[in-house]
């Protein structure tokens, strides 16, 4: 189900992680990925697509670009921009900043447009052991955390 690949990083206890067709930077977003295939097979959102690239540009003046994990396309056309933290440095820190400051103004396209921070302390992945529990997660949404202090 995951192959896993070694490659030098300042995180080296991370490993990249592969999971259908796509690579993924731990274990963790790899099996956030694995839980949407699972709520879009059961037609709890529309799509999703993973590492997507957005240019922050404050005033029409381009200062980086920030790779999202998760851009969640609901049934109702709205779309969630998640992030998968197991651990915070300072540059991706700032760059969350700076993309939740540009949000409402670049980004938000639909009202319900909004941004989920999944912390890995605080995420428990989807146990399904009958088709019945399928169902009751979708009507039960999922906690999620968003602070950085």
């Amino acid at each position: 189900m995951y192959t896993q690949f070694n490659r030098f990083s300042k995180f080296s206890h991370v490993k990249k992680t592969e999971y259908g067709g796509g690579r993924f930077d731990s274990k963790f977003e790899a099996s956030y990925a694995q839980e949407l295939d699972i709520r879009q097979k059961t037609h709890d959102i529309k799509s999703w697509e993973t590492h997507v690239r957005l240019e922050l540009a404050p005033y029409g003046n381009k200062v980086c670009d920030y790779l999202i994990d998760f851009v969640i396309t609901h049934n109702d056309g709205s779309r969630e921009f998640t992030e998968c933290k197991g651990f915070w440095t300072r540059d991706a820190k700032l760059k969350f900043k700076l993309f939740e400051a540009l949000f409402d103004k670049d980004f938000k396209k639909h009202p319900d447009d909004k941004i989920t921070l999944v912390m890995q302390a605080s995420f428990k992945p989807m146990r399904f052991t009958r088709r019945a529990d399928w169902v009751s997660s979708i009507s039960s949404p999922r906690p999620t955390s968003h602070s950085l202090n």
